[in-house]
């Protein structure tokens, strides 16, 4: 077996959703090979992004159940914020629109009542990044 070969890993990540009678998830359930646990795990949402080379444009899906209540979807939209920023400066190096990115995570954080900022008498004080009230 070439080197090459003996380098190769697959892995998957498997979701499992459960409809209600009008396609409404009603369930999510997700798991992954190098999962700390071999099993399903339960979830309120996905957001799913995947870049489709051939027509230069992203595949979204975006799923969430009946009980998703609207802190944790403002919850979940800020930290995936922050992390898209994050990712954006590990693959690009782009540091200053890394920093915008995280700056709108902030004002969304602060606009939708996730994040406080240090003095609420006083909004031009610093904001407090991951002070989650959910």
């Amino acid at each position: 077996m070439s080197e090459k070969a003996e380098s190769n890993k697959s892995t998957e990540i498997n979701f499992r959703i459960t409809l209600d009678k009008d396609n409404v998830p009603e369930r999510l359930e997700w798991r992954a090979d190098d999962a700390s646990t071999p099993e399903y795990q339960s979830c309120k949402a996905a957001m799913i992004s995947i870049w489709d080379p051939a027509s230069k444009n992203t595949v979204r899906f975006d799923l969430w159940t009946k009980e998703m209540m609207l802190h944790e979807m403002s919850g979940l939209v800020f930290q995936s914020l922050l992390m898209i920023g994050e990712t954006y400066l590990k693959a690009t190096g782009e540091k200053k629109l890394a920093d915008d990115i995280h700056k709108f995570a902030e004002t969304f954080g602060v606009e939708s009542g996730i994040i406080k900022r240090a003095n609420e008498e006083n909004p031009d004080d610093e904001i407090r990044p991951f002070n989650l009230d959910l």
